[in-house]
């Protein structure tokens, strides 16, 4: 499984998003990415998955959630990942 996480410059939380997704990404043993939105890379994912609102957290390519949750939110996110994968 891929963490990748779409952030803007002017996030005013995305230390903390970023901290809390690498963590759990270490963790739970998963590929973690920080991905800034103004770069190609970002701007072509922001457009492939018609993203408005930062950050964002892609898991093997696809949306799961917007924003900041908080580390038990997140934990929840990735326990439910890891339990429907194959």
């Amino acid at each position: 499984m891929k963490l990748q996480l779409i952030l803007t410059d002017n996030c005013t939380t995305c230390a903390r998003t970023i901290s809390t997704w690498r963590e759990l990404s270490e963790q739970y043993g998963l590929e973690f990415e920080v991905v800034e939105h103004g770069t190609k890379k970002g701007l072509k994912l922001a457009e492939e998955h018609d993203l408005k609102v930062f950050p964002v957290l892609l898991v093997d390519n696809k949306v799961i959630a917007v924003g900041s949750p908080d580390k038990e939110r997140a934990m929840a996110i990735i326990d439910n990942l890891k339990a429907v994968a194959p």
